[in-house]
């Protein structure tokens, strides 16, 4: 069991350097914002009419690592529950199998057994994943363009 519990602290860790990469980079994106707003007034692409704070919003809410944040939280909400549902899926299955005689075919390790914890597991990451891609598309921020053409009061 050792060899579990070195792989999974394995994952662990590379989650955690994961998750304080993304935290690094939602730390910079308001300067990054000023840059690109200061580029873009200088080059007659941006309309002066649109104030930086509005823009470092809008470029943060669009422009963010927000796909990279949603892909994080879907890896460790599966890192964290697969374990965990595929022991409870292992326990029922052996309730299953005693209460219906311990046929020699369902024994846990047999390939009947071992074909569906597989999919079960896949089933779990497609759940997690779906669910995670739904929010994600309901809750988008339109575009940046689309953003400072409102705020410039261009309906268009």
């Amino acid at each position: 069991m050792w060899w579990f519990w070195t792989v999974y602290g394995s994952m662990l860790l590379a989650m955690a350097a994961w998750g304080l990469w993304l935290r690094a980079r939602w730390k910079d994106m308001p300067d990054l914002a000023n840059i690109v707003y200061d580029e873009r007034i200088a080059s007659g692409e941006l309309p002066k009419s649109v104030s930086r704070e509005q823009f470092t919003t809008a470029f943060i809410q669009t422009d963010g690592p927000r796909m990279q944040t949603y892909r994080w939280v879907a890896a460790s909400v599966s890192l964290i529950l697969l374990p965990v549902l595929v022991r409870l899926f292992n326990g029922i299955w052996h309730l299953v199998w005693i209460a219906s005689g311990k046929p020699g075919v369902f024994e846990a390790g047999f390939m009947i057994h071992t074909f569906s914890t597989f999919l079960f597991s896949m089933g779990t990451i497609i759940t997690i994943l779906f669910f995670t891609m739904r929010r994600y598309y309901k809750t988008a921020p339109p575009s940046l363009r689309t953003q400072v053409r409102s705020f410039s009061g261009d309906t268009v």
